[in-house]
């Protein structure tokens, strides 16, 4: 009976911790297709936008896991320009969360096993 609470647990919060990560994934995915990271004309924040995003798709054609990717955009893929590299530090914010919660509740389900 605790084996079947303790996957029912996990089932939970496996949907919310993919639901939490879609959600902010989601929410600084759209503030980039709206324009919203660089003032308008800012063309250092454009540049360095630009910058981010082959950077990011380089880490990510390269490594497959998610934790490689992340150390990769951690370590090579950073700008003097403080908008966009808030914005890049709130992505490896979100994606290192659901990383987080994934990995406790996967440690987790094997400690009851």
């Amino acid at each position: 009976m605790k084996i079947i609470y303790f996957l029912f647990l996990v089932s939970l919060l496996t949907a919310q911790v993919a639901t939490q990560s879609s959600k902010c994934y989601d929410e600084l995915m759209e503030k980039a297709q709206n324009g919203q990271i660089c003032q308008k004309g800012d063309t250092d924040c454009i540049a360095a936008l630009a910058y981010m995003s082959r950077c990011v798709k380089s880490c990510s054609i390269n490594l497959h896991q998610q934790s490689q990717i992340i150390n990769c955009v951690q370590k090579e893929c950073v700008t003097a320009n403080q908008t966009v590299q808030k914005y890049i530090n709130d992505v490896i914010k979100c994606a290192n969360s659901s990383l987080i919660l994934v990995n406790l509740i996967l440690a987790l389900f094997f400690i009851m096993i």
